[in-house]
């Protein structure tokens, strides 16, 4: 696909300065360029990092409440929309949820940073 983005301008502006004959300001723009991409590509890491390290802090099964009264864990992908399960004081949340029975606090420290 031939679609004008940055790249281009960069190309343009690097041969307007070579037929100029500014080779200083085009070797400046070269590594100015070449520094931003890899700068970018670095903190697009460090994000896909951050967020993989989110993921990871769900945990993989869920234990289901059925309705006699039993628990089983099952994996946090097979639960069924509106089915009911149990959290317990220190557990990790497996899933998004509403509290229909007890009471309790999250720690949502290592979401939001703010222990940092």
């Amino acid at each position: 696909r031939l679609s004008p983005d940055m790249n281009l301008l960069m190309v343009v502006a690097v041969a307007g300065a070579i037929g100029l004959g500014e080779f200083f300001e085009a070797a400046t723009v070269a590594f100015f360029f070449s520094l931003s991409l890899f700068l970018e590509s670095w903190s697009v890491g460090r994000a896909r990092n951050a967020v993989s390290a989110l993921l990871d802090l769900a945990p993989p099964t869920a234990r289901i409440l059925y309705d006699d009264g039993s628990e089983a864990d099952v994996p946090a992908s097979a639960v069924a929309i509106n089915a009911r399960f149990v959290v317990r004081g220190g557990d990790r949340i497996p899933l998004d949820g509403e509290v229909v029975d007890g009471a309790g606090a999250v720690d949502q420290a290592p979401i939001t940073g703010e222990s940092a």
